[in-house]
């Protein structure tokens, strides 16, 4: 009877753990973090409803083979992160990801546009006339990829031109947005659909325009897999095959339209809706 148990006991202690094993170890599949700052709709929050139609897009291509989980941090830290190995993939980043990353076929495009307060006249039409403003851009962002506008930014940067006012932290655009709206700057410049679900989410519709957008460049937006890992280029592949499998199966499609949003590649030219 002791025997018998001891037995049950030994058993019902051997599931015990069993359960609380990861999920990864139960599965054999190995853990890929995914990091990013809040750049909705491309990434947004992990507990959002959404998160982010780029993170539905991971998920639904990786998570076969790896056990996912996804964080938010500052750019400049996120970028950090993946390049050192800390995380394996950084959400939303320029096709030019340095030497320490590789970068994913396109995931949406990136367009720079310039955001006023209501009622301000001021329109872009080449980058000197930001040199008439006061800007808020984020810190470690490219906005025409080491263009006239990157250059600018450095300009000012290394003078400490106090017409630049560089936002840091996981709040930077809500941050810039807010001076924009109670006068402390003048122009923020954020990608297109990034800028204007801020302004939505903040019920800033009324307070913030959109003026113009750089139109002499639109980039894509892309993942990047840190080179930390072994299997770098096999974790590409997944993803580039996934992302092309939903293209053709309508899958993407449908992650897109949640988000208000249509598959960039049927566009071979992108201006702001005014």
């Amino acid at each position: 009877m002791n025997t018998a148990r001891q037995v049950r006991h030994w058993l019902l202690a051997a599931m015990a753990c069993m359960a609380a094993l990861p999920l990864h170890a139960a599965a054999d599949k190995p853990p890929l973090l995914m990091v990013g700052d809040n750049w909705c709709p491309y990434n947004c929050a992990p507990d959002a409803p959404r998160r982010g139609y780029m993170v539905e897009v991971l998920e639904r291509v990786l998570a076969p083979y790896f056990t996912l989980s996804y964080k938010l941090e500052p750019w400049s830290r996120a970028i950090v992160m993946v390049e050192t190995g800390e995380a394996q993939l950084l959400v939303g980043t320029p096709a030019s990801t340095g030497q320490k990353t590789l970068a994913s076929a396109p995931l949406g495009v990136d367009q720079s546009c310039f955001f006023v307060r209501k009622g301000n006249p001021w329109r872009y039409t080449r980058v000197g006339d930001l040199k008439r403003i006061r800007l808020g851009v984020i810190q470690d962002y490219s906005y025409d990829d080491n263009g006239p506008l990157d250059a600018l930014i450095a300009a000012f940067r290394r003078h400490n031109d106090p017409r630049l006012e560089v936002a840091v932290g996981e709040n930077a655009l809500e941050n810039n947005f807010r001076k924009l709206e109670a006068g402390r700057m003048d122009v923020v410049l954020e990608n297109e659909n990034v800028g204007r679900y801020m302004v939505q989410e903040l019920k800033l519709q009324d307070a913030i325009d959109l003026a113009d957008c750089a139109t002499h460049h639109v980039a894509t937006t892309h993942v990047a897999v840190s080179l930390t890992r072994a299997d770098a280029r096999q974790i590409l592949q997944r993803v580039n095959k996934g992302l092309a499998e939903l293209r053709r199966s309508g899958e993407l499609a449908s992650i897109l339209k949640v988000y208000g949003m249509a598959d960039w590649q049927n566009s071979k030219t992108h201006k702001p809706a005014r």
